[in-house]
């Protein structure tokens, strides 16, 4: 599989690529990035939103629901609709992340191929979308080698780790839980925890093909 690196590498040296094109590219490139980011936030929320809930009335924290100005007492069916939906939107924040963990790296590839002589020294790292991510990434590079370049390497390989698995750890707690003490019925409990587990499998992939790209 080519990475995002060699893809932009390639195209660079299509005799077929214009200066506008490259412009251009990069400049979506950003506001795409940017989208996306910006509804993985959302995504993470609605996510957390759905596992407090779980958690709160799997727990007797809560003993009614009201939605829409619908009051529901059978929180049992809130339980068992929980579990699907936190997973999808586990999945959703992952997808939202992932494009704009690739666009990201397309832009630093892009620089990396047009600014030799800028890139060689380092200097388009400070030119990459902020995060905090890429901020340790650019202290990483600046540094080069040595004693900081490898803990920042390896704090960035960490938060990135917590910001993809980490929100996995709730839900698998869900999964096992409904699975295993199931609620309204063994049959429907079976089948929720089996969608979710579903969800949450290809969500994994999802992350192993983007971490494959870059």
């Amino acid at each position: 599989m080519k990475t995002i690196q060699n893809r932009i590498r390639e195209a660079i040296n299509d005799s077929a690529a214009t200066e506008e094109q490259g412009a251009f590219f990069e400049k979506a490139l950003r506001e795409t990035a940017a989208i996306a980011q910006e509804r993985a936030n959302r995504a993470l929320f609605v996510y957390l939103l759905f596992v407090t809930s779980w958690f709160l009335i799997r727990n007797a924290a809560v003993s009614a629901v009201q939605f829409i100005g619908l009051k529901f007492d059978d929180t049992d069916i809130i339980v068992l609709a929980l579990s699907p939906m936190a997973a999808f939107s586990y999945y959703r924040y992952t997808c939202f992340a992932a494009l704009a963990e690739l666009n990201h790296v397309a832009v630093r590839s892009l620089y990396v191929e047009v600014m030799k002589p800028f890139s060689s020294r380092g200097l388009t790292e400070l030119l990459i979308p902020p995060s905090f991510i890429h901020i340790e990434n650019t202290l990483a590079n600046i540094e080069n080698t040595g004693f900081f370049s490898e803990a920042t390497n390896a704090w960035g390989i960490l938060v990135l780790l917590i910001m993809h698995l980490g929100p996995a750890v709730p839900l698998v707690w869900m999964i096992y839980s409904i699975m295993s003490s199931p609620v309204v019925s063994i049959g429907w409990s079976v089948a929720a925890g089996a969608i979710a587990a579903l969800v949450l499998v290809r969500t994994w992939m999802v992350i192993i093909q983007m971490m494959r790209a870059v």
